[in-house]
């Protein structure tokens, strides 16, 4: 048995083995006990090799592999001096799990963090450009992430990327998308979805509305939806506050009824596209709202990112200059009569205003994870909003969007 620490991520271990027969086999591992087991091989073979992902450094794996009852044990490396140690209270909930997000402040590194607020994984040496969001492959062969503009810049737009990462070694493959912006999806055959400036003359004046697209794996290019075709800017002109016209600045989709929810922050609200069409299909609160709300306070100021639930919707909902406090909003949605009602909300007392970011998600066992991205924090919460479980970053550490990973051994 050969046990081999990645040399730029020491949490990364790969296990070599050879057996005298040709078998197919896999590696149960972990703390003490065995919580965990890879992915089992595709093929019958007399050389064996399983990388397991997700570890916390500096900790001790207990491991076997499946055609032996010889237990054994390796220890993990070290974190880079960079990056932060989080502070963790309270319970996360059953079951195991990580989390996918970046690392947004002086250092802007994406990151994988398990439940118990270790990182497990991270790629140094992005830039200062690296956008709020990062997701495990849709493969599961390592993380995708983004290099994005938060507000439009001409001189740096065609910098912005989305970027293939594996989880060892060398291979990073970069798609660019000039003028991307903040958020992006990967379906599962590779196409990845993604918000991006364009830019508009109106009445001698330019204009910064939004676009979502579609690239493909060999690279061709799709516009699905653009804020131009949809909305008029002499209509809708751009508010003072507001930077950009639309301000796209985060992107869902729904394989039920393969659509896109599309948060506009400068327009305050959400909006859900047909994606073989790109037929807006209705515009959540704000100034094209298409909705009737059970009291018209309930809706929204400026959201970030969200997540659509059977009938309804969760959102992070920022706040604005006038009502200075974030908070988290569900609204019971009928999508057929166009109606809204809000049903649960969520603060922090003393209240928090975060102009920027902010995720939220709804859990299987009814509680929600709520992330205050620009605090570095992330709260669970009940129902009644008790707080079950934080995790909080140093000063000035802040986090970007969440994904949540139930597994990696596959």
């Amino acid at each position: 048995m050969t046990v081999t620490l990645d040399e730029e991520v020491p949490t990364l271990v790969t296990l070599s083995w050879v057996t005298e027969d040709a078998v197919v086999s896999f590696v149960e591992f972990g703390e003490g006990q065995f919580e965990r087991t890879s992915a089992t091989e595709a093929e019958a073979t007399t050389e064996h090799s399983r990388t397991l992902v997700g570890l916390a450094a500096d900790t001790q794996y207990s491991f076997r592999v499946s055609d032996s009852t010889v237990t054994d044990a390796f220890t993990t490396g070290s974190l880079p001096p960079a990056l932060p140690s989080f502070v963790v209270t309270g319970d996360a909930g059953a079951g195991t799990g990580w989390m996918a997000t970046t690392l947004v402040g002086a250092l802007r590194v994406p990151v994988l963090i398990d439940r118990q607020g270790r990182i497990t994984w991270w790629h140094l040496g992005d830039g200062d450009q690296l956008g709020p969001r990062a997701i495990v492959s849709a493969g599961g062969t390592g993380m995708v992430t983004n290099r994005a503009l938060g507000v439009y810049s001409r001189e740096k737009a065609g910098e912005a990327a989305i970027i293939r990462i594996p989880w060892a070694g060398p291979g990073v493959e970069e798609t660019s998308i000039p003028a991307h912006t903040h958020d992006f999806v990967e379906h599962q055959d590779g196409t990845l979805a993604a918000l991006r400036y364009v830019v508009d003359v109106v009445d001698g004046e330019s204009v910064v509305g939004n676009q979502l697209v579609e690239v493909a794996p060999d690279g061709s290019e799709r516009v699905v939806w653009s804020a131009f075709d949809e909305f008029d800017p002499r209509a809708l002109p751009q508010q003072a506050a507001d930077s950009g016209w639309t301000h796209a600045n985060a992107l869902d989709y729904l394989p039920e009824d393969d659509t896109y929810l599309v948060s506009l922050h400068s327009f305050r609200t959400i909006g859900k596209i047909r994606r073989s069409t790109g037929e807006l299909l209705w515009a959540f609160g704000g100034r094209v709202n298409t909705f009737t709300f059970g009291h018209p306070a309930e809706q929204m100021r400026r959201s970030h990112q969200f997540q659509w639930l059977d009938g309804g919707l969760l959102a992070f909902d920022n706040g604005d200059v006038d009502r200075r406090h974030s908070c988290v909003s569900e609204f019971r949605i009928d999508e057929a009569a166009q109606t809204a009602e809000r049903v649960w909300s969520y603060q922090q007392e003393p209240t928090q205003y975060l102009p920027a970011l902010g995720d939220v998600h709804r859990l299987a066992d009814g509680s929600t994870l709520v992330v205050w991205s620009m605090l570095g924090q992330i709260e669970r919460v009940d129902p009644a909003g008790n707080v079950l479980w934080s995790m909080s970053a140093p000063l000035g550490s802040g986090l970007g969007y969440v994904s949540l990973v139930e597994s990696l051994d596959r």
